[in-house]
């Protein structure tokens, strides 16, 4: 982020003192701002790589504790699936990023591909990462009831709850976080289209005091998420 502001107040600074902004100045910065803006979505992907990588390697581990219990066994099985699954699409998704900006396109057909990925296959991987939070928590409280072999019920549904919860405020914190990509990417397909530089400043500041909740949020969904999970673990 703090890179993408330097590309920015440098092009502000340009135009300060000089009105006349050249276009290869014009094509320079917002190239620059689309290869960092690509440096920063492998961030959040490799996030839920790790996360999905941990839940299958505890759903493997839980496996020979509920051996006995054949509805929670066979849901560990088609757990390990998803799991799977779901790292290897998020591992896809960072060779997509990669090789974004090896293609040959013009500037613009890549501005354009880049704004359609954070609407279609990003988003997508964004439910995944989401998905891998909820995961990765159900492991843990799946390892804390291991001893027995028993999973009740009771705590499946109450848990349920927490976890859809968990996952909705998880998919809505990942888009506002990385909305101002996609707010940047457009800002920038204008500037080329209009050959001008209008300025992103404004957005980059209430983008930095989203974060500050957010990252407030996040704490307190952590904290909330421990109780549940000791609250269950004592009943």
């Amino acid at each position: 982020m703090d890179r993408i502001e330097e590309i920015w107040d440098k092009g502000n600074e340009q135009i300060s003192k000089d009105k006349t902004v050249s276009d290869d100045f014009i094509i320079k910065s917002i190239s620059e701002t689309s290869i960092s803006i690509s440096s920063k979505l492998p961030k959040i992907i490799w996030f839920g790589i790790v996360l999905s990588v941990v839940a299958t390697a505890m759903l493997i581990y839980n496996i020979f504790f509920y051996l006995n219990n054949a509805c929670i066994f066979s849901a560990i099985i088609v757990l390990i699936i998803i799991t799977i699954f779901v790292s290897g699409y998020l591992y896809i998704q960072l060779g997509v990023i990669k090789n974004m900006d090896l293609t040959s396109l013009d500037l613009k057909s890549l501005l354009v591909n880049k704004v359609k990925y954070l609407n279609t296959q990003f988003q997508t991987a964004l439910h995944c990462v989401s998905l891998t939070v909820v995961l990765a928590t159900f492991t843990i409280n799946l390892t804390m009831e291991n001893g027995d072999g028993i999973f009740e019920i009771r705590k499946i549904l109450l848990l349920s709850i927490f976890y859809i919860f968990t996952y909705i405020i998880s998919f809505f914190l990942y888009k506002v976080m990385f909305s101002v990509y996609l707010d940047q990417l457009k800002n920038a397909l204008f500037n080329l289209e209009e050959n001008t530089f209008k300025s992103f400043d404004g957005e980059l500041k209430k983008h930095k005091r989203k974060r500050k909740i957010i990252g407030i949020i996040i704490i307190a969904l952590l904290l909330a998420g421990i109780i549940v999970l000791w609250v269950n673990a004592g009943n």
